[in-house]
């Protein structure tokens, strides 16, 4: 499709994720005459939605919600105030050894989970240290605050528990972020079947949406906006950037930003997601939320014969960096693991990928005062706001994602 237009666009979503694609639904909604250009760097839309098909690109292996992101994306998509409630990942499977135990979702960061993992001792330690997993307005380290010594064994029962909230370093960590991600994540997880809903979406006259289109530079003069892709260059009266904010740095210019904008992405960076996806020949036969503590491993079932092995990191770029390296040889001693305990031959096919996540903002207690000052008045602009899961102040994504899109919608104008 040309990028030719003889009258500017109204606005232009930088980025078809899940965020971008909730924001051309509210706009739609908002401004039904509006001409909205939604532009992707992928191939297809949806983002950490993507499902994976035979012979086609692998999925991030990220495809499911919490409860508040998905009535959220149901009333966003439909205009409907009651949306059917969809069903939960309740149980998670704890792999050790070659032994599964099955507990709930909700009891993942728990008492219950020490005593799995460290018996009867560990348990006393969680329960005597009750008060400190209630003190959400303590933003101290746990390395500093926890009366245990450094070699104390339950720092590896934390760490076990901790690492499947996306939390890399536990004892960098502070208490009111511990909480606030082992709330998120008791919320239960849903699988997002979205594809319908997305295919809706970008059938309506008033939207354009393309793919493969990788913003390389913008500017922003005389009341417009001018993105400039490798495929052509596009104009609009106001931008939405649905993209975090160390990927918007590479093409938003500097003069056009807000200050806020700019030191969150200079001061804070996302962690990394290292994902090995596994595809079977037969159907593959275990809980849809697997956990293998000891190697810091978490697998989710995304198809009847589909595996998506996942490690949290600190933020990397490159295969070869020494944390990626080490990250990968822990995904294949799990992946030995599983496939012996399960029974499973080798993978029809594999795909290992690296990618950075933003969830919300950083945990580590040296986080605390930019997280108190966040402020979205600081951010958006009639002509230009922005939205995701990595704009906002809270250590829940979704409700960063949730509400920074409301603001997002609410102060952009056409």
């Amino acid at each position: 499709m040309s990028s030719e237009k003889t009258q500017p666009h109204s606005i232009i979503i930088a980025g078809a994720g899940l965020a971008g694609l909730l924001a051309a639904a509210r706009l739609r909604q908002a401004f039904p005459s509006a001409s909205l250009l939604l532009l992707e760097k992928e191939k297809q839309a949806g983002g950490r939605l993507r499902a994976s098909e035979e012979d086609c690109e692998w999925g991030p292996g990220l495809g499911y919600v919490t409860p508040d992101l998905q009535e959220f994306f149901a009333r966003s998509f439909t205009g409907e105030d009651e949306v059917p409630a969809a069903p939960t990942l309740e149980a998670v499977g704890l792999l050790l050894g070659q032994e599964l135990r099955s507990l709930s979702g909700q009891n993942l960061f728990s008492e219950e989970t020490a005593r799995i993992l460290g018996g009867a001792v560990a348990a006393k330690q969680w329960k005597e240290l009750a008060s400190f997993w209630e003190d959400e307005k303590n933003f101290t380290a746990l390395g500093k605050a926890l009366p245990i010594g450094k070699k104390d064994p339950f720092w590896d029962v934390l760490e076990a528990s901790s690492f499947p909230l996306g939390i890399v370093d536990i004892r960098e960590t502070s208490i009111a972020s511990l909480i606030d991600r082992s709330r998120y994540f008791a919320k239960g997880l849903h699988p997002a079947p979205w594809k319908k809903s997305i295919e809706t979406l970008l059938a309506q006259h008033t939207l354009e949406f393309q793919s493969e289109q990788t913003i390389i530079a913008s500017s922003y003069s005389d009341g417009l906006w001018n993105l400039r892709t490798g495929k052509g260059t596009f104009t609009s009266k106001a931008l939405l950037v649905a993209q975090p904010p160390w990927e918007a740095t590479s093409w938003l210019q500097r003069e056009d930003c807000p200050p806020s904008f700019l030191s969150l992405a200079l001061k804070h960076s996302p962690v990394s997601l290292l994902t090995l996806s596994l595809r079977f020949d037969d159907a593959v036969s275990c809980p849809p939320r697997l956990v293998l503590p000891k190697d810091g491993v978490q697998v989710l079932k995304i198809t009847e014969r589909e595996l998506c092995m996942q490690v949290i990191i600190d933020f990397e770029t490159f295969l070869d960096a020494p944390g990626v390296v080490s990250a990968v040889k822990r995904l294949k001693r799990a992946r030995k693991k599983i496939c012996r305990y399960l029974g499973l031959g080798d993978a029809k096919d594999e795909f290992l990928a690296l990618r950075p996540v933003g969830w919300a903002q950083d945990t580590r207690a040296g986080g605390r005062k930019f997280v108190e000052g966040f402020d979205f008045a600081h951010f958006n602009r009639p002509h230009l706001a922005f939205c995701g899961d990595s704009y906002g102040s809270s250590y829940d994504p979704d409700q960063n994602l949730i509400k920074s899109l409301l603001a997002a919608c609410s102060t952009i104008k056409v």
